[in-house]
């Protein structure tokens, strides 16, 4: 059994989720959707580019609901969304209202994921609402994308954690 302290066991998860997101990008041939701004330019990077942002919000969600079920891994969670800011280079009132937006859009997938107390297994549901997030429009093709890379995602972490002690 692995040993590691909460704040890297946070850490790594941060950076599986943007690993998982670029991933998702270059199969899913949007990187030109999610790299255009709105004045139809390339963005210069990931960190600019709200869509990007939005993809990885479908994984940390994803794993955030798994680690959410375990009170033992409320640091871990901590720990998450501060790669997630500091990977955004955001301080003070901005890192706030980012937060705000993430606790926002956490719940709106839980909502879709959980509702009435019956979980979809499939991520269907949840799924062609983060295509409409990422791309503007649902699109049930990559939508698709998005329910095959949670359930593995999810199927890896839940592995992971199975092998991983807290220190």
């Amino acid at each position: 059994m692995e040993r590691v302290s909460s704040s890297q066991l946070g850490l790594n998860i941060f950076d599986s989720c943007l690993r998982f997101a670029e991933l998702l990008c270059i199969q899913g041939n949007v990187s030109s959707l999610i790299f255009k701004g709105k004045d139809g330019k390339n963005q210069r990077s990931v960190k600019e580019s709200t869509k990007f942002r939005e993809m990885l919000l479908v994984y940390m969600w994803a794993v955030f609901d798994l680690l959410n079920a375990n009170p033992k891994y409320e640091k871990t969670t901590h720990s998450l969304f501060g790669g997630y800011v500091n990977f955004l280079g955001l301080m003070g009132k901005e890192a706030k209202e980012e937060m705000q937006f993430l606790e926002k859009r956490f719940h709106e997938y839980k909502n879709l994921f959980r509702k009435d107390e019956n979980m979809d297994p499939t991520y269907l549901v949840v799924a062609l609402v983060m295509s409409e997030n990422i791309t503007g429009a649902m699109n049930p093709l990559f939508a698709s994308q998005l329910v095959t890379g949670i359930q593995e995602f999810v199927i890896m972490w839940n592995k992971q954690l199975d092998r991983i002690e807290i220190v």
